[in-house]
């Protein structure tokens, strides 16, 4: 099936109260891993789907992944504020 409309919550508990408010429907859990799942429905005529994370999708680099210095805390040094943020994906859950 082909999606027009895709609908991303950042919780299970957010999924489950748009999932209410637009009368989706019983969620979907995947055959694979339970505690992921999703909801197929119409919104405005079209194929919808909301699905939810699970975890963190991104999180900031500790501040020793930007200099050495910074591995123990020492106030002298503090606060770290780097020109260019990094970031890393912090899901256990990969898309493919």
């Amino acid at each position: 099936m082909i999606y027009m409309v895709v609908i991303y919550a950042e919780k299970v508990s957010l999924a489950k109260e748009i999932a209410h408010a637009l009368d989706a429907g019983k969620r979907i859990p995947l055959k694979s891993e339970p505690t992921v799942g999703y909801y197929e429905f119409t919104f405005n005529g079209e194929s919808a789907v909301l699905c939810h994370g699970v975890g963190h999708l991104a999180q900031l680099v500790p501040a020793k992944s930007y200099d050495e210095k910074y591995e123990k805390w020492d106030l002298e040094i503090y606060p770290c504020i780097p020109h260019n943020r990094q970031g890393k994906t912090g899901s256990k859950f990969s898309v493919s």
